[in-house]
This record gives C-alpha cells, structure tokens and sequence, in this order.
C-alpha cells in the first residue's frame, strides 16, 4: 500500500463495539521544522498522498512551539514559511494542510481528534514521520484509545528521494545542516536550496530571521556573502534582554547589578 517502511500499531479500545467503522482517518505529522526547508516538503507530499489514497480531504502538520539554540524561531513563523513553501508546490493543492502550533504535539492530538471526530465515532491515525522520529506512533499507542495507529516513516536516502521526485540534496537535508550553514555565513549555499520554494526576499528574512535567533553577529557582510545579504533581524526571533552597563573611571564599561538588600 505504501511505498516507505510501515508500522501498525493494534491499539486496545476499552468498547470496541461502540465505535462504528474506520472510515475517519486522522492523518498527521510531528515536527520541529526549525527552519522548516525543502526536505519539509517530502513529509508533506508523503502526507497529500495517502490523504488521496484514504479519500481524506484534510491532513494536519502539528510544529512544536520549543524556543531555544537549536530551536531558534517562533512557531507562528515557521507555519508562515511552510505555508508559503506548500503554495508553491504543485503537487499539494488537492488537499487542505492544517498547520497548527502546539507546546506538546503529542498531547494535542486526543483533542484535535475528539473535536473532528466525537465519540462514538472510531478515528485511525496514520502518522508520516521522518526516519528522526521513528517510534512516533508507538509514543501515540500508549495514550490513544478510539482505533488504530499506522506509522509511516521515511528516511533519508537518494533512493527515497527518487520515489518522492527531489533531488538528493533536498531529500538528505537537516534542519541542522540548514543551522550550520548560517552559523558558517554560507548564504550562497543556502539561497540555493530555498530558491525553487521561496521568492528572493523571503529567503533574505528567514536567513536574517536564524542569525538573530543564533545570537550571529555579522562583522563584515562581505565576507563569504553576495551584496543582498540579509542583516540581522529580531523580528521573528526571541529578543535578548539587554544588559545595563555603566562607565567607570578610565573608560572601562562594568555592568550594573542590582544591590543586595541588608536585613
């Protein structure tokens, strides 16, 4: 039925009986995305496809809402960008991509479903996963009791990358690899992988957007960058608490700490 490695898990349902048939699919994936990027775009086809297969209309993309070094965009930012990512793709507009932002992805599938689906009524959840997340859908099981849990889970090959029609490239990416890039101030390398997904000035946002959110301090815009380097940018990244400084005798700058109350 389909073409990547599968796992169906058997979930135990505490009335079988009193549910009616599997006809509703709940279909789904769990990512970080952070930055979201062109191999993204597998998961999601891999997602359009077997919604087409089901006859299901819509397909849900839950992103984690972690800020943090290896996190460094907000969440409402990354769905900005993989939304713009899907409309430029051909391929996914039969079916409508849910995109929604959760602190426990995870937890907040029981209530999306329930809402879709009210009980009596039986609920399959079919989970696309890359090879990162293998185990999803037995993390699922253990909570998930109105039907049955079918794990997709697509790996990082270029054989698998043929079958998904991406180039290599895009289909082996990281989002770490995408980190690296900016942290090494290679934006010819990365404007080269967002080109055919992203207008020119998207691309500029979202690389500024990461080296605000690594802490990257540009220190010459000519160094490994093309002119139209973008320049940091807090916008879509958490902001640093500035630190309050004082001068001192002789020029030196010390910070300012707050004195301690003597009791």
């Amino acid at each position: 039925m389909y073409t990547e490695k599968v796992y169906v898990y058997n979930i135990y349902m505490s009335n079988p009986n009193s549910f009616q048939s599997n006809k509703n699919k709940f279909i789904v994936t769990i990512a970080r995305m952070n930055p979201v990027h062109p191999g993204h775009m597998r998961v999601i086809k891999k997602l359009i496809e077997v919604a087409v297969e089901e006859q299901v209309n819509d397909v849900y993309v839950i992103l984690s809402q972690t800020i943090d070094k290896k996190n460094p965009l907000y969440c409402d930012y990354k769905k900005n960008i993989l939304q713009l990512m899907i409309a430029n793709t051909d391929q996914i507009k039969s079916v409508n991509v849910n995109i929604i932002c959760s602190k426990n992805p995870y937890m907040s599938i029981n209530p999306i479903v329930d809402k879709l689906f009210p009980e009596p009524l039986r609920a399959d959840i079919i989970i696309v996963v890359g090879d990162d997340r293998e185990g999803s859908g037995n993390s699922i099981q253990k909570f998930y009791k109105r039907g049955m849990v079918t794990e997709i889970l697509l790996s990082r090959s270029e054989s698998s990358a043929r079958q998904s029609k991406l180039s290599s490239r895009e289909s082996t990416l990281s989002a770490t690899q995408i980190r690296q890039l900016v942290t090494s101030s290679d934006y010819p390398k990365f404007y080269s992988i967002y080109k055919e997904h992203l207008d020119e000035s998207k691309i500029q946002e979202l690389y500024a957007s990461l080296q605000n959110g690594l802490n990257i301090e540009i220190l010459d815009e000519n160094v490994n960058t093309p002119k139209n380097t973008p320049k940091n940018t807090s916008k879509n990244t958490p902001k640093k608490k500035a630190q309050s400084t004082k001068k001192i005798r002789g020029g030196a700058i010390r910070k300012r700490t707050k004195s301690k109350k003597r009791y």
